[in-house]
């Protein structure tokens, strides 16, 4: 039987990855300027205390290919397969570190095999994902059989959130110190969604708490089609930032709307967020994508980028700095760079870039003379898609 890994993005409990055999590689975060992770942790309630009273809000950094064979060196003292299912690529330059060092690893023991599947999820669905890869290992499946079906059906798996504090967002570099405020105001509550690249993109703004709580309930319904009547049996995993009841009343909407009688509910996030995960199995017909604010959520489109990428690196950074301003760093990018997938957003202090592009050298050398630059990312998402598809 193989060993299956995942990170600790995959926000699952110390106790189901006990139960259930699962490997965990930490991913170290920062609050208030101490790092936590593999040999500090720190209590839920106390995180999430700093967070809400204190405005304090962590960071986090990506497993670096030492670090991942390190992990990996550890784990193949009792396993010589190895199944890793990797948090988003399109969040996190992770996976593609698990890749290299995997293939170190393997060069150096020929009896040992690892994949890295690249989930293109986080959090529950990340979960959600790693669960079934633990229903196919403990019902017989090999490793070959079981990366080859999560290859096949990464798309299936779809997670939406809410939040109910902005300016967890904002802190976060997700929306502008202006949005939040007025967000906050008028009551607007965004819902999100992990697109079919990996990347977290709002897809709805909501006015009221309870509303928003409906309507990642109505967006599930929307997306399952004859999944809720022909997998009854099947898990739904919800999770929440210390906002159990609201968990709770997403959780009962479920049951009575679609049957389903399976939870898996975790205490995650922050900023009262609320995620549902689940797996759907209607997939968007050849050339009738579905449109998200922009963003192409079609899985059958996935496999045409993978032939043919305009704009080959994805490239991702901070700027910190003064007087920023997002409207004029687009509309510089717009103007002066090829590209696309454009993401800037955040205030005058902090703004986080996200670009596809050919020459990312270029973006950095703009980005760098409008302040310092920090948590950069260029991945070669060629790469990425031919070892996807083998």
């Amino acid at each position: 039987m193989f060993k299956i890994i995942t990170d600790s993005t995959a926000d699952l409990p110390k106790e189901y990855l006990q139960e259930h055999n699962i490997g965990c590689m930490p991913i170290s975060y920062i609050l208030d300027g101490v790092t936590y992770g593999r040999d500090k942790e720190l209590d839920w309630k106390e995180f999430y205390a700093m967070m809400r009273n204190e405005g304090k809000m962590p960071t986090t950094s990506q497993i670096n290919p030492a670090e991942a064979k390190e992990y990996f060196e550890e784990y193949i003292q009792a396993d010589k397969e190895i199944l890793h299912l990797a948090f988003s690529s399109g969040l996190s330059g992770t996976c593609g570190n698990l890749r290299m060092a995997a293939q170190e690893i393997m060069e150096e023991h020929p009896d040992v095999k690892i994949v890295v599947v690249d989930s293109l999820c986080a959090s529950m669905g990340e979960g959600l994902f790693v669960h079934k890869a633990v229903k196919m290992r403990d019902a017989g499946k090999s490793l070959e059989e079981t990366a080859q079906w999560l290859h096949a059906n990464v798309q299936n798996f779809v997670h939406v959130f809410t939040v109910d504090d902005l300016f967890h967002l904002y802190r976060g570099g997700r929306v502008s110190k202006t949005a939040a405020v007025i967000g906050t105001l008028a009551g607007i509550k965004p819902k999100l969604h992990v697109d079919s690249e990996g990347h977290l993109i709002v897809i709805g703004k909501i006015r009221g708490r309870k509303k928003s709580l409906n309507a990642l309930v109505d967006y599930m319904e929307e997306k399952m089609g004859t999944w809720k009547q022909e997998n009854l049996d099947d898990y739904v995993f919800i999770s929440h930032g210390d906002a159990l009841e609201d968990a709770e009343y997403v959780r009962d909407q479920i049951k009575e709307r679609f049957g389903i009688r399976n939870f898996h509910c975790a205490v995650l996030h922050g900023g009262g967020a609320l995620t549902v995960g689940f797996v759907t199995w209607k997939r968007c017909a050849a050339g009738n994508p579905q449109y998200f604010l922009g963003v192409v959520a079609c899985p059958c489109m996935r496999i045409r980028r993978m032939e043919m990428l305009d704009f080959r690196y994805d490239t991702q950074l901070l700027i910190e700095g003064k007087d920023l301003d997002e409207d004029e760093i687009s509309d510089y990018f717009m103007e002066h760079f090829k590209g696309d997938c454009l993401l800037a957003v955040g205030d005058e202090e902090l703004i986080k870039i996200h670009f596809h592009t050919n020459e990312p050298w270029k973006v950095l050398e703009y980005c760098a003379s409008l302040g310092e630059i920090h948590d950069i990312v260029v991945e070669d998402m060629d790469r990425q898609a031919r070892g996807l598809q083998g």
